[in-house]
C-alpha cells in the first residue's frame, strides 16, 4: 500500500483530465496574456484543493503547445520557502529557463545575467549582526551580540555613518540598474517568444513563511515589472490574507494591501457552470484508491462512489477527497474489520471517514457519547431524496444513532444484520477508534 498520495503530474493537458471542465477559461486566460506587450502581475485565486496547481500545470501546457508556443516557466514559491533571497531565486529560474531556450552565449541571456549581478548588488541589504552570523558559520549565538555590540560601540558608529553616506550617494546609481534590468528582462522575454510574453508562474505563495511570501511580492512588483513579461501568481486569497495580518497587524486591510500588487484577479470557475460530474468524480476517487492499494476492487469502488456521492452533497474538494480516502484507507488497514462491500460496512467507515477529516469534534460524540442522529443529520444536510442510494446512507446511518427508528430499506439481511450489530457492546466506538486516533 501507498500512504503517501501521487504528487500532481506536470504533463497533464485539459484532454487528458478536465474534473472542473475549466478548458474554456484557460483558453480565455490564454487569450489575454498573449493579446498584450504590457507587464502584468495577475492573481489566480481558489481555495486550497480545488486543483489550482494541476489547471496551472494544463494551463502552461496548452500555452507551450504549436499553436500557442509561448515561453513560460513555473516557480513553486514554497519549495524555496528557506531561501532568503526571492530576487535571485526569480532570476536564477528565469535565467536557467533562458539558457536552455537560447544558444549558450546569447546576448540577451548574457546581459539579463549580468544586469542581475549589478542590482543583487546594488540591494543588498546587511546588519553587522547579519554579517559575523555568516562569517562565522553560527558560532555566535543571538544573545552574544549585545556584548559583542557594546564592545564594539565606536566602530560600530562608522560603520552606519559610511553606510548612509554610500546609500544617499547610490540612490540614483540605484534606481538606474533597476530600470536598466527591467530593460534587460524585456529583451531577454521578446528573444524567447518571437515577441510573446513570457508567463511565469509562481505557485504555493499563500504556503511560504509571511515575511518571504510579501518580500516575494515586492520584489515582482518593483525588480521585474517590464514589458513583455507576466507574472501569474497562483494562490488562496484568504491564506495570503492571513500572511498581511501577521505581518502588519489584525487590524490592517489585508485585500487592499495585496490588491496593489495586481493588475488583473480572477477566481478559478467551480459552480453550477463547471459542475464537476459524478462520473468524473468516481473516476478520481478510483484512481486515488488504486493509486493505495494497488488495484481496484469492487470494494474499493464501492468506497468511491459512495466518497463520489457525498463529495457533492458536502462540497467537497479534491484534496478532501484524497484525503478522505487515505484515512479511510489507513484506518481499514489498522483496524481487525475486514473489508466487505456489505452495504452497512460500507456506509459506515465511509461516513466515519468523512467525519474524521470534516468535523473532529461531531467524531468526538460519536465516539464518547454514541452521538445524536440530529448532529448527524444537520452534518451530512440529510433530506427527503429522491437519489435511493443517498437514502440507503442516510437511512442506515438514521437506524444506528437512533435505534427507535424503523429501517424502510429493503435490502436482504440488513434489518438481522442490524439488529446483530445493535447486540454488540459499543459497536460503533469500536468501529470509530482507529479513525478517532488518525489526524491527516
Amino acid at each position: 500500500m501507498h500512504f503517501k498520495l501521487p504528487p500532481i503530474d506536470p504533463t497533464l493537458t485539459f484532454q487528458d483530465q478536465d474534473i472542473f471542465q475549466r478548458r474554456d477559461f484557460a483558453k480565455s486566460l490564454s487569450k489575454i496574456v498573449t493579446s498584450t506587450t504590457d507587464s502584468l502581475v495577475i492573481s489566480l485565486e481558489s481555495q486550497w484543493g480545488d486543483g489550482k496547481t494541476s489547471f496551472v500545470h494544463k494551463w502552461l501546457n496548452d500555452l507551450r503547445a504549436n499553436q500557442n508556443n509561448v515561453p513560460c516557466l513555473y516557480i513553486d514559491a514554497y519549495k524555496n520557502d528557506f531561501q532568503n533571497d526571492p530576487f535571485l531565486l526569480i532570476s536564477a529560474e528565469i535565467y536557467t529557463y533562458a539558457a536552455k531556450k537560447i544558444s549558450d552565449g546569447a546576448e540577451a541571456t548574457t546581459s539579463f545575467a549580468n544586469q542581475v549581478k549589478e542590482v543583487s548588488g546594488a540591494i543588498t541589504k546587511g546588519t553587522l549582526k547579519t554579517a559575523i552570523t555568516f562569517a562565522s558559520g553560527g558560532f555566535f549565538a543571538d544573545e552574544q551580540f549585545d556584548n559583542l555590540e557594546k564592545n564594539i560601540g565606536a566602530e560600530l558608529g562608522k560603520i552606519s555613518d559610511k553606510y548612509v553616506d554610500d546609500a544617499l550617494k547610490k540612490h540614483a546609481e540605484k534606481n538606474k540598474t533597476i530600470e536598466d534590468l527591467k530593460t534587460k528582462l524585456s529583451e531577454l522575454a521578446r528573444a524567447l517568444g518571437d515577441n510573446k510574453p513570457l508567463v511565469v508562474v509562481i505557485d504555493e505563495l499563500d504556503r511560504c513563511r509571511p515575511t518571504f511570501a510579501l518580500e516575494f511580492l515586492e520584489t515582482i512588483k518593483h525588480l521585474f515589472s517590464a514589458e513583455h513579461v507576466i507574472f501569474v501568481l497562483v494562490n488562496n486569497p484568504d491564506q495570503l490574507e492571513e500572511s498581511v495580518r501577521a505581518q502588519y497587524g489584525r487590524d490592517v486591510d489585508a485585500g487592499g494591501y495585496l490588491r496593489k500588487f495586481y493588475d488583473l484577479s480572477f477566481s478559478l470557475p467551480k459552480g453550477e457552470d463547471f459542475r464537476i460530474t459524478d462520473s468524473e468524480l468516481h473516476r478520481f476517487t478510483c484512481e486515488v484508491f488504486e493509486h493505495i492499494y494497488g488495484e481496484l476492487s469492487d470494494t474499493l469502488e464501492s468506497w468511491a462512489y459512495m466518497i463520489s456521492m457525498l463529495s457533492q452533497r458536502l462540497s467537497l474538494s479534491l484534496r478532501d477527497i484524497q484525503k478522505i480516502c487515505l484515512i479511510l484507507s489507513i484506518a481499514q488497514t489498522s483496524s481487525s474489520y475486514r473489508r466487505d462491500d456489505y452495504a452497512i460496512n460500507t456506509t459506515l467507515h465511509v461516513g466515519l471517514a468523512v467525519i474524521a477529516l470534516k468535523d473532529r469534534e461531531l467524531l468526538k460524540d460519536l465516539y464518547q457519547s454514541g452521538g445524536s442522529w440530529l448532529q448527524f443529520k444537520e452534518f451530512f444536510k440529510c433530506e427527503t431524496l429522491d437519489d435511493t442510494d443517498e437514502k440507503h446512507f442516510d437511512e442506515i446511518w438514521h437506524s444506528v444513532l437512533d435505534p427507535s427508528y424503523t429501517i424502510s430499506i429493503d435490502l436482504e439481511g440488513l434489518a438481522s444484520y442490524m439488529n446483530a450489530l445493535r447486540q454488540q457492546h459499543n459497536f460503533l466506538s469500536q468501529r470509530i477508534a482507529p479513525f478517532f486516533s488518525l489526524r491527516i
